[in-house]
């Protein structure tokens, strides 16, 4: 049997990680996020881990700072503070996507960031209406996405138990906790019918929480050709008030209507 715990996450920095410090002291396996991981190499991943265990911490360092050297800086932090308190507690892991080689997962999630990019191009340069036409095209790829994710992470949810006690046969506890990290648009629950807690430890500042919550209502929206164009454009400025620094009170952009927003992205 699995106590099986989600924790939501925002992977940025050590202060985030350090959030996770309490779980992972109580988990018996951890599961990190990995987006579009193919299964040979997480399977590979999760065994060379395994056997880094049984190294010295000052040997370990400096392999988990060569891991997340291309990844931006706060990820990177975020990582590698994770995964130092994973070493210290001598906690093997489980990844929860094992794709097929040859997954095509990569590509979509460059076909989202290139429509996203071009919509984004187009509200900064004040023309409304394509933007709202190219972001709802990349709201729609980014749920699929989503969606495909959560079904694969369900499904692997779903055969954890035998996964686990076949790699790791040193774990007989009758019942063993699984926690793992998604992100804050995840809901795999939804896809399997083992008992979850999800746990939400993100805490995000007030735009920020503004955006994600904006964005996990268009991804649940049934047609996303349908989105509201409010939360398009409320998503839209948001996201270029995070990138560009824009001078936007970050309060009238929460409470304003459509009429307010489309005011406010004709003076970018």
């Amino acid at each position: 049997m699995l106590d099986i715990t989600l924790l939501k996450v925002e992977h940025k920095g050590e202060l985030e990680a350090k959030k996770l410090l309490p779980y992972i002291e109580k988990c018996d396996v951890f599961a990190p996020e990995a987006a579009g991981e193919i299964a040979v190499r997480a399977m590979h991943l999760e065994k060379t881990w395994y056997g880094q265990l049984n190294l010295s911490r000052s040997r370990v360092a400096p392999i988990l700072a060569k891991n997340y050297s291309s990844h931006p800086p706060l990820m990177a932090d975020y990582n590698i503070k994770r995964d130092d308190y994973l070493f210290r507690n001598k906690k093997p892991l489980y990844y929860l996507e094992k794709w097929p080689e040859g997954s095509s997962l990569n590509d979509r999630f460059a076909f989202h960031h290139s429509l996203m990019g071009a919509a984004l191009d187009r509200l900064s340069r004040r023309d409304i209406t394509s933007f709202l036409n190219t972001s709802s095209q990349a709201i729609e790829v980014l749920a699929n996405l989503v969606k495909l994710r959560d079904r694969h992470i369900a499904e692997n949810i779903t055969n954890a138990e035998h996964h686990i006690r076949t790699v790791y046969p040193r774990l007989t506890k009758s019942t063993l906790s699984l926690v793992a990290e998604i992100g804050l648009a995840h809901n795999p629950q939804i896809y399997t019918t083992l008992p979850l807690s999800i746990i939400d430890l993100s805490e995000l500042d007030l735009l920020s929480r503004f955006g994600a919550t904006t964005l996990s209502r268009l991804i649940a929206s049934e047609n996303q050709s349908e989105c509201s164009p409010q939360d398009l454009l409320a998503f839209g400025l948001m996201t270029l008030k995070s990138m560009r620094g824009l001078s936007v009170d970050e309060h009238a952009l929460i409470s304003a209507d459509f009429d307010e927003l489309k005011r406010i992205a004709a003076n970018l």
